[in-house]
């Protein structure tokens, strides 16, 4: 029996912003940070996604971008030190994870919000 050929149809546009939880880019940060990515480490990623953006975009595109970013980081940032009073003050090991995660996620913000400045407006 011979199968019937998929029907083709155009692709779709896709949106100017992604939905939180699924955009690419904060997903692959998080990924990183949640594999124990020191905070210079994330300083070189995200020095290097920011070139990505800035060759592949306009620069009100990638100023939007940048601080969209931004944003969604320093509430990353926010929610990780609104969490330090749950950590295990007694374990050195939980201490330096929390810690290791805080500097890498404001290390990362940081840099987003650098480049976001710094793209003429």
């Amino acid at each position: 029996m011979a199968r019937k050929p998929k029907a083709t149809s155009e692709p779709k546009p896709k949106p100017a912003t992604t939905k939180p939880g699924h955009d690419p880019l904060l997903m692959r940060l998080a990924e990183q940070i949640g594999r124990g990515f020191g905070a210079e480490r994330m300083r070189r990623e995200a020095a290097s996604l920011i070139q990505e953006l800035k060759t592949s975009m306009d620069p009100d595109a990638v100023r939007d971008r940048l601080e969209e970013i931004s944003e969604h980081l320093a509430a990353g940032v926010e929610a990780t030190e609104e969490q330090a009073c749950e950590i295990d003050s007694s374990s050195k090991s939980a201490k330096s994870v929390y810690d290791g995660t805080l500097a890498a996620l404001k290390a990362t913000h940081e840099a987003f919000a650098r480049a976001a400045q710094s793209v003429a407006a």
